[in-house]
């Protein structure tokens, strides 16, 4: 699927999926109804084995940097401690266009690996430490529908593969 400007490809679900195989990146896919809260999710991932994740995108109070923090999914994130952990004097949620322009998703869909869609790199990745080192992680494959969990090694090359280097916290 393209978007307004012809040179920027914009992947699906479908167009993740291919990439993941063409990269060799292993994962698990599990369909499920539609979910918009990780409890609503937790109700059909929480049989497996795997990192529960919380993603949030978020921007400074001027709207100029972006960032996708994945924490867990039972954590409370204090907005003022990370953004002094990233120098940024205000944090907040980032807009449904922001996120749709930059990252191809709407809410509920928020996933790391939406930084595919992230072409110009203006989206931040930041894990907490316990997501990052976590053996195990479910993600969304831009949509809501379904989970995948890929292994920390799928997560690592999947990142490196779209040039987004993270930042552990």
């Amino acid at each position: 699927m393209m978007n307004s400007d012809p040179q920027i490809l914009i992947y699906d679900e479908k167009s993740l999926l291919s990439f993941l195989d063409k990269h060799e990146i292993d994962y698990e896919y599990y369909a499920h109804p539609a979910v918009y809260t990780n409890e609503q999710a937790d109700l059909y991932t929480n049989h497996l084995n795997g990192f529960s994740a919380k993603n949030l995108f978020l921007s400074n109070h001027k709207g100029n940097r972006f960032f996708l923090l994945i924490t867990r999914s039972d954590m409370k994130t204090d907005l003022k401690t990370l953004g002094e952990q990233l120098n940024e004097s205000k944090l907040r949620f980032g807009s449904e266009e922001k996120m749709q322009k930059l990252l191809g998703i709407t809410p509920g869909s928020v996933t790391p690996l939406a930084v595919i869609n992230d072409t110009s790199r203006q989206v931040q990745t930041i894990f907490l430490r316990e997501a990052w080192e976590a053996d195990r992680i479910f993600c969304h494959p831009l949509v809501n529908t379904a989970t995948l969990i890929l292994k920390h090694q799928g997560i690592e090359k999947f990142l490196t593969v779209t040039n987004h280097e993270p930042k552990i916290i």
